[in-house]
C-alpha cells in the first residue's frame, strides 16, 4: 500500500501529468500583506463515496462557490474555482466522477490512486483505507508546494462562510491551522510552543518555502516506514512526531514558523454546538462551548458573525455531517446574510486594488523556493532531522 505514494529509491511519488495540470489550473495569484505575490491553491480529498446520495460534498463546493471576488482583469471570481479535488480511486480508475459532480462549480480533479481505495468504502478510522488516505493528504500537500504554490487544505467536511485568504494572508507565517479544543489564543505571531497537542489538521495553510516542502517529506517518510514497521500511526499523531523533529534540531523557528488559529473564528462540532466561546478568558485558558439558543434554535448572532468556516470532524456518517452542515448554512443565511456577504477584501494579481489599502510599496514576485522569509532552509542541515529516528522508533 504505501508504495503508491512512497519509492524506496526515490522517497515520494512524483504527482502524474494530470495532477500537475490541475494544480497549474487551480492557482490563484493574490498579494500578502507585505506586497509579495502568491499563488495559492485550495486542496482537499473526496472518495467516490462522497458523491453517492449524500449533499455533503456538494454543500461544501458550493460554500466555496459562494465566496466571490473579482479577479484578474476585473472578472467575478470565487474560491471554487481555485479547489484541488484530489479523488481517492483504484489503480487505472479515472477521476470522472468528480468531473461530473463539480465541474459546473468549477473544481479542478485528478485521481490519487491506490488498491486501498475502493469506490464504496467510507474510509472507517483506523482501517488500512484510512491510513492510506493518510498518505495520500501528505502525499498531496508535498506535491502541491512543489509546484512552487502555497495550499489551503481543507477537509471536505465543513463550510467556509468567509473567505479564509486575506486573513490567513496578513500573517507572515508558514504554517497555519485549527485548534482540536477550545483555548483563548493569538494567531497574529509565531507560537513559540507550535504545536501543541492541540491541533486539527482538517484546515492548514502552507506556504511553498523550502522547509515546509522538507517537512512534508519528512512527515511522509514517518507514516510509511511506521506502517512498514508494523505500528502505523495516523498523520495528524504523526504532524507532531514531524514538528518535534524540526525543534530538537533547531529549525524551528528560525527556518519555519506557525500557530493555531483563534478557535472563536474557525469553529468546530467537536467544541460545542456553536463552537467555542473564549471571552473574557486569558490566552492559554480553556474556552466555553457555544450552545443554541434553546427558544429560536440558533447560535448567538455575535458568534455566528465571526464564522470563517464550520467543521464537523466529530459528527457521525456523511450523512449525519451533510444535515448539520445544510443546517448552518441555512442559520448563517438567516442571521448574517449570503455565504461570503461579510468576506474582506483581497488583492488579486491583475484585479482591482481592495477599497481602502494603499499601493505595496514594492511587490515581488520571488516565489518560495527562490527568497521569502525561509531561503535559509536550503542552508540548514538537510541529514539534521533523520539523525533522530532510533528516538522516534523509525
Amino acid at each position: 500500500m504505501s508504495r503508491d505514494f512512497w519509492s524506496d529509491d526515490f522517497g515520494p511519488t512524483l504527482p502524474d501529468a494530470e495532477f500537475t495540470a490541475a494544480v497549474k489550473a487551480a492557482q490563484l495569484r493574490v498579494l500578502d500583506a507585505k506586497g509579495r505575490e502568491r499563488r495559492v491553491v485550495l486542496a482537499t480529498l473526496v472518495s467516490e463515496h462522497a458523491f453517492e446520495g449524500n449533499d455533503l460534498w456538494h454543500t461544501f463546493l458550493q460554500s466555496l462557490r459562494n465566496i466571490t471576488f473579482v479577479g484578474a482583469g476585473g472578472r467575478q471570481d470565487h474560491l471554487a474555482a481555485h479547489l484541488l479535488a484530489a479523488v481517492l480511486t483504484l489503480p487505472n480508475n479515472t477521476a470522472a466522477s468528480c468531473s461530473r459532480h463539480s465541474a459546473a462549480l468549477g473544481a479542478h480533479c485528478a485521481a490519487v490512486r491506490s488498491p486501498m481505495f475502493t469506490p464504496h468504502d467510507a474510509y472507517g478510522y483506523m482501517t488500512l483505507p484510512s491510513f492510506a488516505l493518510s498518505f495520500a493528504k501528505i502525499l498531496t500537500l508535498a506535491n502541491v508546494l512543489s509546484a512552487g504554490a502555497d495550499v489551503l487544505f481543507l477537509d471536505c467536511d465543513q463550510v467556509l462562510f468567509k473567505n479564509p485568504l486575506p486573513y490567513l494572508l496578513e500573517r507572515d507565517m508558514d504554517v497555519q491551522l485549527t485548534g482540536g479544543g477550545c483555548f483563548a489564543r493569538e494567531d497574529d505571531k509565531p507560537d513559540p510552543g507550535f504545536p501543541s497537542n492541540d491541533i486539527n489538521i482538517g484546515f492548514v495553510y502552507l506556504r511553498a518555502v523550502p522547509m515546509a516542502i522538507r517537512a512534508m517529506t519528512d512527515w511522509l517518510h514517518i507514516v510509511v516506514h511506521r506502517a512498514r514497521r508494523g505500528s502505523p500511526t495516523m498523520d495528524q499523531p504523526a504532524f507532531h512526531i514531524m514538528f518535534e523533529d524540526l525543534l530538537a534540531d533547531g529549525l524551528m523557528p528560525k527556518y519555519i514558523t506557525g500557530t493555531i488559529l483563534r478557535s472563536e473564528l474557525f469553529p468546530q462540532y467537536c467544541n460545542g454546538p456553536c463552537g467555542c466561546n473564549t471571552k473574557g478568558k486569558k490566552l492559554g485558558q480553556k474556552g466555553n462551548a457555544e450552545r443554541r439558543d434553546k427558544a429560536s434554535g440558533m447560535c448567538r448572532t455575535e458568534a455566528v458573525r465571526n464564522w470563517y468556516n464550520f467543521h464537523v470532524p466529530c459528527s457521525g456518517d456523511l450523512n449525519k455531517k451533510a444535515q448539520i452542515l445544510v443546517d448552518f448554512v441555512a442559520m448563517y443565511d438567516k442571521a448574517i446574510g449570503p455565504v461570503g456577504s461579510r468576506s474582506d477584501p483581497m488583492h488579486v494579481v491583475g484585479g482591482p486594488l481592495p477599497p481602502s489599502q494603499p499601493p505595496p510599496a514594492a511587490v515581488t514576485k520571488g516565489r518560495a523556493l527562490a527568497g521569502l522569509a525561509s531561503e535559509g532552509a536550503a542552508g540548514a542541515d538537510s541529514a539534521g532531522s533523520w539523525s533522530r529516528r532510533s528516538r522516534l522508533g523509525l
